[in-house]
């Protein structure tokens, strides 16, 4: 019965992700994100299993992180829910359960990780550490993004708006250019001793973070989604409203600059460089009419700039 069991409880949720996908496939109502979302659910819990992640939790004193594992097996009966009641919400739903699931993943990955090691290694400096608590605050802060994007998409803007358009190739040029253009500048930059990450509050765990094996990865996409959806899918959208298009553009990277203020203050050319970004951002924003050109150009942009972190091309100057 035992061997039964162990061969079942894996591979069930595996053999239940086609069907699901099937549906996905097939249908034309908003349900079809509902579907996809429990083929990745499943997905989730196939490697859940597989890895022997299921009790990493338990290991932990944080009250959140109990909640949050919880929340995870409550997700078909939330999304069931949602279909009924909000089912113009479904995509933006998939959106954030997804970066969830991405994050309960590599919290369980790296806590597994770093559990092998002794404590008195992972306070060396340049180890990388235990600073896996860094990842709570960023996926609050993610979800935090979306849900403030989908409060003004929902009350103020057409639902769905350049977000339901398909990803194309022109979305895929204009998405890779709007990222290595800034991030060439960023290496002339580097080069020429002008540009650093100030090592303070906000910055230590994100720079601790890009010394996790998935750290980059996790940068990308939940600031390059989150973000995105926020400040150009949502409050930019709002701007164009109400103002012109010069006008939303700037105001929207002052915006998009003041909130990244606290990391980079006492480096000003890292925040010419961000209110650059955001122009670059917005600019390929309305000629795509599509918001996944942004959000790829902000992910690459972001997976790079970890990675020069983490090797040490880009230094870090003190500023605790």
């Amino acid at each position: 019965m035992n061997r039964i069991n162990l061969i079942v409880k894996p591979y069930l949720p595996l053999l239940l992700v086609p069907i699901f996908m099937l549906n996905y496939m097939v249908e034309d109502a908003p349900i079809k994100y509902f579907y996809l979302l429990l083929a990745i659910w499943f997905l989730y819990n196939f490697v859940n299993e597989k890895a022997n992640l299921a009790n990493t939790y338990e290991k932990t004193e944080s009250l959140i992180i109990g909640l949050l594992d919880i929340l995870m097996y409550s997700i078909p009966i939330i999304a069931t829910l949602c279909v009924f009641f909000f089912p113009e919400v479904n995509f933006f739903l998939l959106l954030i359960f997804f970066l969830m699931i991405c994050f309960d993943l590599f919290f369980k990955l790296s806590k597994k990780k770093l559990s092998r090691k002794q404590e008195n290694s992972m306070a060396k400096k340049g180890e990388g550490g235990s600073n896996t608590n860094f990842l709570l605050p960023a996926l609050l802060a993610a979800c935090l993004n979306l849900v403030v994007a989908l409060f003004i998409i929902n009350i103020w803007l057409t639902p769905q708006i350049y977000i339901a358009s398909p990803f194309s190739l022109k979305v895929f040029l204009y998405g890779v250019a709007g990222a290595f253009i800034p991030l060439i500048f960023i290496y002339l930059g580097v080069k020429i001793d002008l540009i650093t990450i100030p090592l303070n509050k906000y910055t230590e765990g994100l720079i601790q973070l890009t010394k996790v094996r998935w750290g980059p990865l996790f940068i990308a996409l939940s600031a390059g989604i989150s973000e995105e959806l926020l400040f150009r899918g949502a409050i930019f959208e709002l701007l164009l409203l109400y103002l012109d298009v010069t006008t939303s553009i700037l105001l929207i990277s002052i915006i998009f600059t003041l909130l990244h203020i606290p990391q980079y203050k006492n480096n000003v050319v890292y925040n010419i460089v961000v209110f650059a970004l955001s122009i670059v951002f917005s600019v390929i924003y309305l000629w795509t009419e599509n918001i996944w050109a942004p959000i790829l150009a902000h992910a690459i942009y972001n997976y790079y700039v970890s990675k020069w972190i983490h090797s040490g091309f880009i230094k870090i100057t003190n500023d605790m």
